[in-house]
């Protein structure tokens, strides 16, 4: 079951990202998953197993506004699983990203082992 719990992280996860840049609008928001595929080689589906390559390519687009997408990211993947965001100074969007994918999947062990 863990590579169905990947799949389903991955939709959360994608959600949480297209959440995260609807600031930026649709056709923006679009723009970017073209611009990461086209220049980065990285599909939607590969962002959820590969969030540094995400984050890199979101640097190169955006420069220093990167953080704040990033955060807002990492806030949207945070409240769809349940978690409060503790921001850590020596943590990258990956390890947001992997601390959710643990806790989610934590998450989905156990409401399995209690139906």
């Amino acid at each position: 079951m863990v590579g169905g719990t990947m799949s389903v992280f991955a939709d959360v996860f994608l959600r949480s990202v297209d959440r995260g840049l609807s600031v930026l609008g649709d056709s923006v928001r679009s723009s970017v998953y073209y611009h990461v595929e086209r220049k980065h080689g990285l599909s939607r589906r590969d962002l959820a197993t590969k969030p540094g390559d995400f984050a890199d390519a979101l640097e190169g687009l955006f420069g220093a506004g990167t953080g704040i997408l990033l955060k807002m990211i990492v806030k949207e993947l945070y409240l769809s699983v349940g978690l409060e965001l503790r921001e850590r100074e020596d943590w990258k969007f990956s390890d947001y990203v992997a601390e959710a994918n643990r806790i989610f999947e934590e998450q989905s062990r156990c409401s399995q082992g209690s139906v």
